[in-house]
Parts: C-alpha cells; sequence; structure tokens
C-alpha cells in the first residue's frame, strides 16, 4: 500500500490540477497564460532532473511530452491540412513511445543505450517536419500512412490505430506499476493518461496544451517524490535505509532497544561466488530482518549491517523476536544460482543437482537498550550495540551478544 500511494498519488494530484482547470473558467483563465511557455519549461527542468538523477526512462517519458507539446504548437498554428497530418502522427507515436518505455529497463541516459534512445525519440518528429517540408511525392498519401490518418476517426479525431496503441502502453505501464519495480512507473502511467486526454481535444492550443502539461508535471512530480523514497528507501533490499533510520532514532522516547546486525563472512561470499551472489544473500537477510516481531523496524545501515528499533521496549521483552529472526536467517537454505538455474521456480522441481553450491547464511548480533528514566542518549545505545556486536563477531560470529550481561550467547539454529 505504500508503495502504491508514492507511485499513485503524485501523478493523480498532477491529473487532478488539469481537470479543475479545465473544468473551472476561472481558474482555466488565470493558468491560460501561463500555457505558452509554461510546458516546454517544466520538460526542460524534469529533463535536467532526470539527468541529475540519471533516470533515463523520466527524460524519455519528459522528450516524448514534450515533442508532442511542440506538435500541438505547429498543428494550432498551421493550415487545415498540416495541423490534421501533425495530429495523426502524434496520435499514434505519442502512445508507441509510452509502450516502449513500458518494456524498457532503467539504465543511465550517458550509456550508449540511453543516448540512442534520446536520439530517438527526437529523430521522430524531425523525420516527419522533413518529409512534410521535403514534399516527397504523395508521402502522406502512401498505403502504409493510413494508420496516421484523422479520417480514421476515433472519437471524430484520432486515428485507428491510436487507441489501440494507447491501450497496449496502458495496460504494459500498469502491469509495470502492479509489479511494483519502481515509483516512478505512476507518473508515467499519469503523463500517458493526460496526453490522451490532450489529443482527444484536437488542435485547440488552449486544451491540448493544458493536459501536456499535466502530463509532463504528473512526470516531474513523480520524479521527485520518488527520488526522495530513493533517499531515505534502499533500492536493493527494500527496507528502509539509513537516513531514514537516523531519523527514526531521534524519534524514539526514554525506552528502547537497538540492535546492530552483520551478516558473516559476507566478504568471503563475495569473493568466492561474486556480487550477484552477495546481492542476494543482502535480499534474504532483509526479507528476514523485515519479518521481526515484537514492533522491531529493520533498517539496512550500510554495507552488509543492517539496524533494528524497538520503541517502547525493554532488552528482556525483545530478545525472544532477535533470537526468532535469528534462527529464521540460519535455517533458510541458499543456494548459488547456477547459470543454467531458471529465474522462476518451475512447476516440477527437478532432483537436486550436486553441482550447485549450497552457502551457510548467519548473522551476529549486538543488542543494547535505554530503560525510562536512564536518562540515556539514543547515540550511546547505538556505540553500545556496535560495540556487543563486534564482540559477537570477536567470539565467533553467528550469535547474539547483549550489552547488559555482556555474556556472547550462540542462538542454536
Amino acid at each position: 500500500m505504500g508503495y502504491l500511494t508514492t507511485a499513485l498519488l503524485p501523478g493523480a494530484s498532477a491529473l487532478l490540477a488539469a481537470l479543475a482547470a479545465a473544468l473551472l473558467p476561472a481558474v482555466r483563465e488565470s493558468v491560460a497564460a501561463f500555457l505558452v511557455a509554461y510546458p516546454f519549461l517544466l520538460t526542460g527542468v524534469g529533463a535536467l532532473l532526470a539527468l541529475v538523477y540519471r533516470r533515463r526512462r523520466a527524460l524519455y517519458a519528459l522528450l516524448i511530452v514534450g515533442v508532442a507539446t511542440w506538435a500541438g504548437r505547429l498543428a494550432g498554428a498551421a493550415d487545415e491540412e498540416l495541423a490534421r497530418s501533425a495530429v495523426g502522427v502524434t496520435a499514434v507515436l505519442l502512445p508507441a513511445n509510452f509502450l516502449a518505455l513500458g518494456v524498457c529497463r532503467e539504465r543511465s541516459p550517458w550509456s550508449i543505450a540511453g543516448l540512442a534512445g534520446v536520439a530517438l525519440v527526437v529523430g521522430q518528429p524531425l523525420l516527419a517536419v522533413f518529409a512534410w517540408h521535403a514534399y516527397l511525392p504523395g508521402f502522406f498519401s502512401l498505403p502504409w500512412t493510413t494508420i496516421f490518418s484523422v479520417d480514421w476517426a476515433f472519437s471524430g479525431r484520432l486515428p485507428d490505430a491510436s487507441p489501440v496503441a494507447f491501450t497496449l502502453a496502458f495496460l504494459v505501464l500498469s502491469i509495470r506499476v502492479a509489479r511494483g519495480g519502481d515509483p516512478l512507473d505512476g507518473g508515467v502511467l499519469f503523463a500517458l493518461v493526460a496526453s490522451f486526454w490532450a489529443l482527444t481535444g484536437g488542435p485547440e492550443s488552449a486544451t491540448m496544451q493544458l493536459w501536456l502539461a499535466a502530463a509532463a508535471l504528473a512526470v516531474v512530480v513523480s520524479l521527485v517524490s520518488a527520488s526522495a523514497r530513493w533517499a531515505f528507501c534502499d533500492a536493493l533490499t527494500g527496507l528502509p535505509g539509513r537516513r531514514a533510520g537516523e531519523e527514526a532514532i531521534t524519534q524514539l522516547g526514554e525506552e528502547f532497544t537497538i540492535a546492530m546486525v552483520d551478516i558473516d563472512h559476507f566478504k568471503r561470499i563475495n569473493d568466492r561466488h561474486g556480487h550477484a551472489t552477495g546481492d542476494q544473500v543482502l535480499r534474504l537477510v532483509a526479507a528476514r530482518l523485515a519479518e521481526v516481531g515484537g514492533g522491531g523496524r529493520a533498517f539496512r545501515w550500510g554495507g552488509e549491517e543492517f539496524l533494528i528499533l524497538f520503541a517502547n521496549r525493554t532488552l528482556s521483552t525483545t530478545l525472544p523476536f532477535l533470537e526468532a529472526v535469528h534462527r529464521a536467517i540460519a535455517s533458510t537454505p541458499f543456494r548459488v544460482r547456477g547459470a543454467d538455474r531458471p529465474r522462476r521456480r518451475p512447476r516440477q522441481v527437478p532432483p537436486r543437482q550436486g553441482g550447485a553450491a549450497e552457502v551457510p547464511v548467519t548473522v551476529s548480533m549486538g543488542v543494547s537498550a535505554a530503560e525510562r528514566g536512564a536518562k540515556r542518549s539514543a547515540l550511546d545505545v547505538v556505540r553500545a550495540a556496535d560495540a556487543a556486536l563486534y564482540r559477537a563477531k570477536a567470539a565467533g560470529r553467528n550469535r547474539i551478544c547483549t550489552e547488559a550481561s555482556g555474556v556472547v550467547e550462540k542462538t542454536p539454529a
């Protein structure tokens, strides 16, 4: 639910704002003057943010909307024949580009693939402009160009190919949002919806520019919102990150317990089996720590270290929950993914082969607490828990060490 809120709320807010501007005359008149430069300004600022955050898909979405905005301006200021052609081409290419955006992976916009994608998005309208101004013989009368024709009407305006492309793009992006991969996907989905509403309004500049501006705003707001989430959430494990943990520590009351967790021999796992296997181990441990009971909250502290916070809990009441999650990690089998291992579990599991290596995964824990009335700072408790963690590792790992007793005990698997 938290992911869906982060993914859908920013884009939905942008569309609601545009809907209010479209339906309320007073609002529409007040924003009309800004629609001359606002869509391009918003697209440019958003593109710069996408480059700063290295979000290729956000950059593509904004370029697609920017090109559509330019085409709408061209259609609004041109003769009827050029306007119809511009709207027809845009109505098909825009959802087709969003469809491609829904299946592409997130990579750096500065990579070769990223630059090629930018060239592809920008090159499409340039090719269309060249074809028009070069007056190629019967270019827009060729049989294949009928997919762009506004005479094949949808709601009296769009080509028949346009709603098909919009529907496919909407389904692909909706699946991507539902899978929960990236909060930015919600903004891209709402940008597609706003673009559809823009194009169904035809080349009338006010309506079309308003909804295209809303499309760009949906991407930009989602990009900013997702960036804030990325700052507080660890992308690899899905747990809240160190910044979120530091903020949560400041909000603890007088009585609390803090546990520092470290994966045993993690460097050895990386060296022997590679960093991809190390990432899988981190995800496994994070998934188990996220299930800790007793009101505990797990954070990725950095590297192979994690932090668990228990507000309004004494050390004695939290130990059973820490021991339970400690045993759960040690008892979870972890086998190195082979090159021939399928990504998804097959319906019929074949007999286990002897070639796959099973890696023992255990953790060490250091626990410290602050009692009510002790006036002990959270920073002191973190340091004490960290010191207890080092004692657990020095004593042989795979155990919990409490600061209160100073006794290191191995938790049975």
